[in-house]
C-alpha cells in the first residue's frame, strides 16, 4: 500500500468515499507496521461507537468536537493523521482546509468510489459483523446520487 509523501509538517490525509467503499480498511492497512509510529486514524464511526448507541443525531456536534480535538492533539504531538469518514460534502472539505491552515499541516485527499452495486452488497454484508452497521439503501442512494452519479447502476 502506498503512503502519502512525508514532509516536515504533519500530514492530514482526508479519505473521501461513500460508505462501504473501504475507507477504514485502507486506513488500517496504511498504519500497519513501521508507518504506524507516525500515523494515527481519526474516525467518527469509532467515536460514535465509543459514545454508546451508534447514531444519535443530537450528539453529532459532540462527535465533530471529539474528532477535531483528537486531530488537534495528534498533530500537536507530531503525528500525521488519517481522517476516516466520507468527507464528501463541501463543508467537510472546508473544515479540514481550515484545520490545516490553523495548525500548519499539509492537507492531502484520497478520493474514490466503488460501483454502486458493489458498495450496496458490501453495506448489506456488514449486518451481523461485530462493530459494523449497515447504513442502508437510502444513505447509499444519497451519496451516489449526490457525489458519484456516474457510478450508479442505471
Amino acid at each position: 500500500m502506498q503512503t502519502p509523501t512525508t514532509h516536515n509538517k504533519p500530514i492530514v490525509l482526508v479519505l473521501q468515499a461513500p460508505p462501504a467503499c473501504g475507507k477504514t480498511t485502507y486506513a488500517r492497512q496504511m498504519v500497519e507496521g513501521e508507518v504506524s509510529k507516525t500515523w494515527c486514524i481519526i474516525s467518527k464511526d469509532d467515536i460514535r461507537h465509543m459514545l454508546g448507541v451508534y447514531w444519535v443525531e443530537s450528539r453529532e456536534d459532540l462527535v465533530r468536537k471529539i474528532e477535531w480535538e483528537s486531530a488537534r492533539l495528534a498533530v500537536s504531538k507530531g503525528y500525521n493523521i488519517i481522517i476516516d469518514a466520507t468527507n464528501l460534502r463541501e463543508k467537510d472539505v472546508r473544515r479540514w482546509e481550515g484545520f490545516c491552515r490553523e495548525f500548519d499541516c499539509e492537507l492531502q485527499f484520497k478520493r474514490w468510489a466503488l460501483p454502486y452495486s458493489e458498495a450496496i452488497a458490501r453495506d448489506q454484508a456488514r449486518n451481523g459483523k461485530p462493530g459494523e452497521l449497515a447504513v442502508g439503501l437510502a444513505v447509499m442512494d444519497y451519496f451516489y446520487n449526490t457525489f458519484f452519479p456516474e457510478l450508479k447502476d442505471k
